[in-house]
């Protein structure tokens, strides 16, 4: 459920602070589009961000990190990166930095915006209806359960 209001609430847009080299920031939303495919950061005159592309598809980013893990990854502004930071490791370009209100924020965006990932990354299971199961004529029944 959570993970559902989560996702809702990115494809409306969520806002967010972009941080860049220099430890300025830009008020922007990021809004996750309708297939799951991609998402894109735009600033409040819905302009893309200076300097981010676009859009970001998720196939693109290679990770997604906490504010703690965000320590292991080579960050040009990692100067400015604190508690209150998540980022998106692309696989090619700057990973981009977001700034949230508070630490429980940063942690509860990466943590849903993860799931989403790579919910998005795995290939969807072909299921058979039931009746394309079952044959005709036969038991649906296993044996073992069947009356003598």
């Amino acid at each position: 459920e959570v993970l559902r209001c989560f996702a809702r609430d990115l494809m409306r847009g969520v806002s967010v602070e972009v941080l860049h080299r220099d430890g300025s920031t830009t008020s922007s939303t990021i809004k996750l589009d309708k297939s799951a495919a991609s998402v894109s950061i735009f600033d409040d005159q819905q302009v893309p961000v200076e300097g981010l592309p676009e859009s970001v598809e998720m196939s693109s980013i290679r990770q997604v990190c906490s504010a703690l893990e965000t320590r292991n990854v080579e960050l040009p502004n990692r100067l400015f990166v604190d508690d209150c930071c998540a980022c998106l490791v692309l696989t090619s370009g700057p990973a981009i930095t977001m700034r949230f209100d508070a630490p429980s924020t940063q942690e509860y965006f990466a943590r849903c915006f993860r799931d989403i990932h790579m919910a998005a990354l795995e290939p969807v299971p072909i299921v058979k209806p039931m009746s394309q199961v079952a044959r005709p004529g036969r038991a649906t029944v296993p044996p073992v359960f069947s009356a003598s």
